[in-house]
């Protein structure tokens, strides 16, 4: 669907950049849409770390 697409997006962003918290938070919002919550929580955890201020 459209949040998983999303989701792929974010991945080739991050591929480039991996710690783009922008790209990080804009996965972790699809995965949370998906219903894939313990994988949008990972990447919250992971865009906190990469963003901590």
């Amino acid at each position: 669907g459209e949040f998983d697409s999303g989701v792929k997006d974010c991945d080739r962003a991050l591929d480039v950049c991996k710690d783009s918290a922008k790209a990080l938070y804009r996965k972790a919002v699809c995965l949370k849409e998906s219903g894939k919550l313990r994988e949008a929580y990972d990447c919250s955890t992971a865009c906190l770390l990469a963003s901590p201020q």
